[in-house]
C-alpha cells in the first residue's frame, strides 16, 4: 500500500491508497480538475454493514432498487455513470472506523475495491474510481487486507 501525494492522486487516479493529509486539502486541489468527482465517506457512520450500505447509498445516490448487499454495493460502485465524471474519488474519512462493529466485513469490502478497480482497468485501460483512505497512525485493518489482494 503506497501513500499517494495530491499530484500523484490526480495525474493517476487508478489505486487504492492512502493519503496523508487532510481531505479539505485534496477536495480543494481537486476542484480545480475537470471531470473529477469527489466524496467523503465518514466511516464512523459504516461500523457495520448495514450502516455501510445505508451510508455509501445516501453518499453516492444510489438509485432505489439498490438491494442494501454486498453484491448490489459492487454493481452500484462498479457502475457510477449518474454521477457524470470522468474519475471518482472516494475519501474514506476514519477509516480505522470501518466496520468496526463488524470487523470479519472488512475482507468483504477490501475484495469489492480491489474487484472494481480491477475490473475497470480491463474494461477501459485504467479505473473511473480511486479508493483514498486516510492515513491514520493506528493499525488499519482495511489496508492489511487490501495488500493481501
Amino acid at each position: 500500500m503506497e501513500t499517494i501525494s495530491r499530484i500523484n492522486l490526480i495525474r493517476s487516479p487508478s489505486t487504492i491508497c492512502a493519503f496523508e493529509g487532510k481531505s479539505a486539502d485534496l477536495k480543494k486541489t481537486l476542484l480545480n480538475v475537470e471531470a473529477i468527482s469527489f466524496f467523503e465517506i465518514d466511516c464512523l457512520q459504516c461500523n457495520t454493514e448495514q450502516n455501510l450500505f445505508s451510508t455509501f447509498s445516501t453518499e453516492l445516490g444510489f438509485p432505489e432498487y439498490f438491494g442494501r448487499n454486498w453484491d448490489a454495493l459492487h454493481e452500484c460502485i462498479g457502475d457510477l455513470d449518474w454521477l457524470d465524471a470522468k474519475y471518482i474519488i472516494l475519501f474514506l474519512k476514519n477509516s480505522n472506523k470501518l466496520l468496526i462493529d463488524q470487523p470479519d466485513k472488512i475482507k468483504t469490502f477490501a475484495e469489492i475495491t480491489s474487484d472494481i478497480i480491477k475490473e475497470q482497468a480491463r474494461e477501459f485501460n485504467e479505473p473511473e474510481i480511486s479508493i483514498v483512505l486516510d492515513n491514520n497512525s493506528q493499525q488499519n485493518t482495511l489496508l492489511s487486507e487490501i495488500e493481501k489482494k
